[in-house]
Order: C-alpha cells, then sequence, then structure tokens
C-alpha cells in the first residue's frame, strides 16, 4: 500500500506543477501543453484529496503529505490566477468616481437569443444588457455572424442604443464596438489566418486617449458531433467513445486551435510593443483559460490581468456545451487601474458579459 501512495503522490504533485505553467510552453513543440493547461483546476482538487489521505491514513504516511502540500504551494501563483481572493481592496472613494470608466467585454452570438424558451417578442435580451449596462465602450465578437442585427433585435432597441451609443464600428469577422465617444478605427494589417480576428479601437475617456483591443480568438471549430462526443465523455458513457474519434476529432482541433492562438497573441504582442507608454486595453473571447499561451504571451508585453487583481473566486465566462471555463478576459496597461470585474448572470448567448470598472490615474 504504502509503495502506491508512494507513487500516486510524486505523479500527482509533477502532473499538478506542469499543468500549472503549461501556458510558458510553445504549442508548436508541445501541443499538448495548453490541452494540460485546461485540466489545471482538477488536479489542484486531486492533490488537495491527496494531502488529505496522507494526513488521515497513518503516521507512516503524514511524511508523503509535502509532496502535494509542496505543489499546491509551488502552484500558488497559478492558483490565484485562476481563483484570486480580493475582498475589499479596491473601494473607491466618492470624489474619485468621476475618474472611473466602464468597458464591456460580450461574444453577444449575433444577438440571437441561446435560450430560445425565454424569448419575448419584440424584446431582445442580449441588446437589454448592453442598453442598461453603463458601460463607456462596449466591444463585441460575432455581431453580425448569422445575420444583420435588425434580424434578432427590434428597432426601437436599435434606436436605443444608436442613442446610448452614438459611435459604432464593424470590424471584420463580427468584431464590432459601441462607444459614446468618438472613435478611431484601426484594422491590423496583414492578418494571417483565416478564423478569429482582433481589432483596435481609439478613443477619449475623460480626456486621456486609451486603445482598446478587440479580441476574438480561434475557436476550437467544434461541430455537433464533437460536441456530442465529449458530452459522452463527460457522462462517462465509454462504450459509445472510441480512442479513434477522440483523436482525429477532438485532439487534433485542439492542438490546432492552441497554435493558432500563440500566433495571433503573438501578433498582438507586436503591436503592442509598438505603443510604449500608451494607455492599452486588450479584451474580448481568447477561447482559452486563465494562464493559456495567449495570455503569458500578453503578459511578456507588459499587459496585466484584471480580474487577477480585483476578482474574488472562480469565474465561468461560458455556458454551453459543458465547456464551463473562464474563456473571456481582460488585460490593461497604462496609466489606469481596474476596480472591480463583474459577470453578468444572463445566457441569451453562450457567453456572459464582462463590465470592467477602470479608474484613471491622478
Amino acid at each position: 500500500m504504502l509503495p502506491i501512495l508512494v507513487a500516486l503522490n510524486i505523479m500527482f504533485a509533477a502532473i499538478l506543477i506542469f499543468t500549472a505553467y503549461a501556458g510558458h510552453i510553445n504549442p508548436d513543440e508541445m501541443p499538448f501543453a495548453g490541452l494540460a493547461g485546461m485540466t489545471f483546476a482538477g488536479w489542484c482538487v486531486v492533490n488537495v484529496v491527496m494531502l488529505a489521505v496522507d494526513l488521515i491514513c497513518s503516521r507512516r504516511t503524514r511524511i508523503l503529505a509535502l509532496f502535494p502540500l509542496g505543489s499546491l504551494i509551488s502552484c500558488a501563483g497559478p492558483m490565484w490566477t485562476f481563483c484570486p481572493l480580493n475582498i475589499g481592496q479596491h473601494e473607491v472613494a466618492p470624489q474619485d468616481s468621476a475618474r472611473m470608466f466602464k468597458v464591456m467585454s460580450y461574444n453577444v452570438l449575433s444577438f440571437h437569443d441561446n435560450e430560445p424558451d425565454k424569448t419575448i417578442e419584440g424584446f431582445n435580451r442580449t441588446a437589454h444588457i448592453i442598453l442598461h449596462s453603463g458601460a463607456d465602450v462596449v466591444i463585441m465578437a460575432e455581431f453580425d455572424n448569422q445575420g444583420a442585427l435588425n434580424t434578432f433585435v427590434p428597432q426601437s432597441q436599435i434606436d436605443s442604443l444608436n442613442a446610448v451609443y452614438p459611435y459604432f464600428v464593424l470590424g471584420k469577422h463580427g468584431n464590432a464596438c459601441y462607444s459614446k465617444t468618438p472613435i478611431l478605427y484601426a484594422v491590423l494589417p496583414s492578418q494571417q489566418y483565416a478564423s478569429g480576428s482582433h481589432e483596435v479601437y481609439r478613443t477619449i475617456i475623460n480626456g486621456r486617449g486609451v486603445m482598446i483591443f478587440g479580441v476574438h480568438l480561434v475557436s476550437f471549430g467544434l461541430d455537433a458531433d464533437d460536441k456530442s462526443l465529449y458530452h459522452d465523455i463527460t457522462e462517462m458513457e465509454t462504450k459509445s467513445v472510441h480512442v479513434s474519434d477522440v483523436r482525429s476529432r477532438l485532439i487534433e482541433k485542439l492542438y490546432g486551435a492552441f497554435k493558432q492562438r500563440n500566433v495571433q497573441a503573438q501578433y498582438i504582442r507586436e503591436y503592442v510593443e509598438q505603443m510604449p507608454g500608451e494607455n492599452v486595453i486588450v479584451c474580448g473571447d481568447f477561447n482559452d483559460v486563465p494562464g493559456c499561451r495567449a495570455i503569458k504571451v500578453l503578459e511578456e508585453a507588459g499587459l496585466k490581468d484584471a480580474y487577477s487583481e480585483v476578482g474574488c473566486g472562480p469565474m465561468i465566462t461560458f455556458n454551453d456545451s459543458r465547456l464551463f471555463f473562464r474563456i473571456d478576459h481582460v488585460l490593461y496597461s497604462g496609466a489606469f487601474r481596474p476596480v472591480s470585474v463583474e459577470r453578468g448572470d444572463i445566457r441569451s448567448s453562450d457567453h456572459y458579459p464582462l463590465l470592467t470598472t477602470f479608474i484613471w490615474d491622478e
């Protein structure tokens, strides 16, 4: 029994450390690292259970608790990124509220309601959330991928959107921006990929310029059959799951997406590094988890993860197909700091909206 416990402790500790820092590995060299990083939270739980087993089992096994305990301590940084515990650290005095501004990031699913049974005739829930968000700038993905705005949004709400946000820009691949202040729109040149996109919207908020990148990195591209296979795996219906199907239909698509997102992130990083001292926000649908390769690449350009600095607890931003991950992110750098990152709970889209409140430095 003891040799088995020793082996399990060493193996689980090593796996946890690998998954915690998998985002530092180039997926071109090891695409498996991207997939491993998505399992990090699960291995945290496994090591906590292993720690409890070591302490409870017998006196002889208590020494083994050093393995899971050491691995958990060594992964404190990634654990904080996944589940920060910021409590009451970012309150703003009333006299400083004039320096605050809000940015919403939202994959709107073309304003199609993902819960048909909750659809109300003549009323669009996604548009309603945007209208009442209080955001100064709204960065959207999949704005018109399934049809023009008026396909799903009644004219009365379109008129309200135009009144609240008089400035609008439609980018490539469905990226779009609503703003209360004028927008100088920039298409990043020479995008070398067919799926996913990112644009830059420059505007003036409270008298200061800010460059906001609207990001929609390439998705895994899973079709209905792939999602059905994933559903069978998560249901532990192993009889209907074939290894060859998992490898050809899921793993290859995942590996390809990890590699493409690395390229896209490198491209954004190069553009950010050409603007030293600029106020920059990079937000949107990254289609990957906290600590992933794309975020690590952008952090190398000096960007910081807003949720890690002001959030509390784990967060899920995707709500469909049992892919319950935080794949929408907000990164920033410049003469301002985040105050809060709030997630909406409406499920009209397959993504929840993220509303980030920033405050300018004095």
